[in-house]
């Protein structure tokens, strides 16, 4: 490989590491409360108030693309846990309402650089504990089975920092256990887009948990 094009792909890894670790600093304030996939016992134990315990989890976002014969892969993974609990949801039987949910969270991100799927360099950055403002909002669901629900407006759980909403409302599953609800989302998704005629492949694995008591 000439000297230009090493130049030019280290440059395009520099880049990719920067804007990956831009989005994945978004996607961990926006996924904070996401909706999850759950595990149950029954659609009627879900009707009542609770009280927000925790929320934690794992975002995965990683970019991909060939350049001059080389296989060049940025892989950036954000794991957080929440403290300072305050807030509550309403759950009735059509509705999930989020009232002043906030908290503070932490973390790390961790920025892989692969070539040719050999790891090239590794760096991990502490964040530091931050606080995520109160949420209020609203969304419809109906039951699926015995350990499930699917949204049926904008899923709850959510509060982009950019004021947007999600386009999708998705679905959860659930466990409760005595006074304690445990949601949980697994989200995969996979997209390719071209810039100057550069395939990239862009994908992202979200695993988050959200722990609420019953009042």
């Amino acid at each position: 490989m000439s000297n230009n094009l090493k130049t030019k792909n280290n440059h395009m890894k520099f880049k990719l590491i920067y804007l990956l670790f831009a989005s994945v600093l978004f996607i961990s304030c926006e996924r904070k409360l996401r909706p999850p996939d759950m595990n149950g016992s029954g659609p009627a134990g879900l009707i009542g108030e609770w009280k927000f315990v925790s929320t934690g989890g794992t975002t995965i976002a990683s970019s991909e693309m060939t350049l001059a014969g080389d296989k060049l892969k940025i892989e950036a993974i954000f794991k957080y846990n929440s403290t300072n609990p305050k807030g509550i949801y309403r759950i009735s039987s059509s509705s999930i309402d989020a009232v002043g949910v906030a908290y503070d969270y932490s973390g790390i991100v961790i920025l892989n650089s692969y070539e040719n799927n050999v790891l090239d360099v590794s760096d991990t950055t502490v964040l530091p504990v931050t606080p995520y403002p109160p949420i209020s909002n609203s969304t419809g669901y109906k039951t699926v089975g015995t350990d499930s629900i699917a949204f049926t407006t904008n899923p709850p759980f959510v509060q982009l920092p950019n004021g947007g909403t999600m386009t999708s409302p998705g679905g959860c599953r659930y466990k409760i256990e005595g006074k304690k609800l445990t949601l949980l989302m697994k989200h995969n998704s996979s997209t390719t887009s071209s810039t100057g005629g550069i395939l990239t492949t862009d994908k992202q694995n979200i695993d988050v948990t959200l722990v609420l008591e019953k009042q």
